[in-house]
């Protein structure tokens, strides 16, 4: 971030994480240069690290609150000289998010504020932080500037624009450039918003499918703030704040017995081909909708007459579990089937089945 004589078009001029669903601590204000506090889930920085760039002034952040997992606070500052200088960065983060690209479902985040006060040079920003991984060093810093008053404007190698891109419904301005080892990409809303509902995780899918950013990176800190150069008695408030991170699921293989819980099928009277695994006789499982063996209740034993079945060892044999050329004798499918507990009543007393092909009379 920088001061810069940019200013994309339709930018207004100022007017007049999953974080913890419950109610925390209230009112806790900072004055000094720093100052941090962890709660509902969140990080509050109080960080006035460019402050020795002014010729005068001084910054308070003050936290309000968190419930049901949206927070509240804010920041007043008076600042004067360096005007191309950031003197400070009062957000709230989520840190040690350290997940790699490929692994984030999306990055919800809500973000309502605004913003008062006389000749204000700043911005209002998400910074967002990419490293190799969870112990690097970052390599990528991104903002994602939701607002830009007096001139400010990002970082950039050309002092242009390096391309324009709809995500999360609004219009930005992309730039990129570096600062020190770090490689900065900035997208710059072009007009004002104030009031921000929008997926995150769009804006690091544009970057590794546009800007050459790889899948593997992790991130690692996820923040929300405002950078003031120069103005007098400006206020930011942020009134409502929200962030989480979703995560995808991990999959175990489809082949797999041993993960029913969460295997869907595609036809589920079809067992065809799956393996088993450590609860090898689908003992003891009740089973509910259709293509989830790990919930779906059979009303009674006539119900598996749909089942492809493969071997004896894995229930098996015909779809009416009935020998073959021998219609009056049929398979017995174990006394842990729990059949609606009707197994019991229609066939008889169950015992466990095994590989090896154990007859029991019919009971029609």
């Amino acid at each position: 971030m920088k001061f810069s004589s940019i200013i994309p078009a339709g930018l207004a001029t100022l007017a007049a994480a999953s974080p913890t669903r419950v109610l925390e601590k209230r009112s806790t204000t900072w004055c000094d240069s720093y100052g941090s506090l962890e709660t509902g889930g969140y990080t509050v920085y109080h960080n006035n690290w460019g402050s020795a760039q002014a010729t005068s002034g001084s910054q308070c952040t003050t936290f309000d609150s968190v419930t049901s997992g949206s927070a509240s606070w804010s920041t007043s500052w008076t600042w004067a000289g360096g005007s191309s200088s950031v003197k400070s960065y009062s957000n709230i983060a989520l840190v040690d998010v350290n997940t790699q690209l490929s692994a984030i479902s999306s990055i919800p985040s809500k973000w309502t504020w605004s913003y008062t006060g006389s000749d204000i040079v700043a911005d209002v920003a998400y910074d967002l932080w990419l490293a190799p991984s969870a112990t690097a060093d970052n390599e990528y810093e991104i903002m994602v500037w939701l607002a830009a008053y007096g001139g400010a404007g990002p970082i950039s190698s050309t002092g242009s624009s390096v391309d324009t891109a709809t995500i999360a419904g609004s219009s930005w301005e992309v730039y990129s450039g570096t600062n020190g080892d770090t490689t900065v990409f900035s997208f710059v809303a072009t007009s004002t918003i104030t009031s921000f509902d929008g997926d995150l995780n769009e804006f690091f899918t544009y970057l590794t499918t546009n800007q050459g950013v790889s899948t593997s990176m992790y991130a690692t800190s996820l923040q929300a703030g405002t950078e003031p150069f120069t103005g007098t008695d400006a206020v930011f408030d942020t009134t409502a704040y929200s962030m989480s991170v979703n995560k995808l699921l991990k999959r175990s293989s489809p082949s797999d017995l041993s993960n029913l819980d969460r295997l869907k099928l595609s036809n589920p009277c079809d067992l065809g081909g799956l393996k088993f695994g450590n609860r090898g006789n689908l003992s003891c499982r009740k089973l509910s909708s259709p293509g989830d063996l790990g919930r779906r209740k059979l009303s009674s034993p006539g119900n598996l007459s749909s089942l492809k079945l493969g071997r004896p060892g894995d229930l098996s044999y015909p779809s009416n579990l009935r020998h073959i050329g021998n219609p009056n004798k049929h398979y017995n499918p174990s006394s842990c089937c729990n059949l609606g507990n009707s197994g019991s009543s229609l066939l008889g007393t169950c015992s466990k089945l095994d590989p090896h092909q154990e007859e029991v009379p019919f009971l029609s």
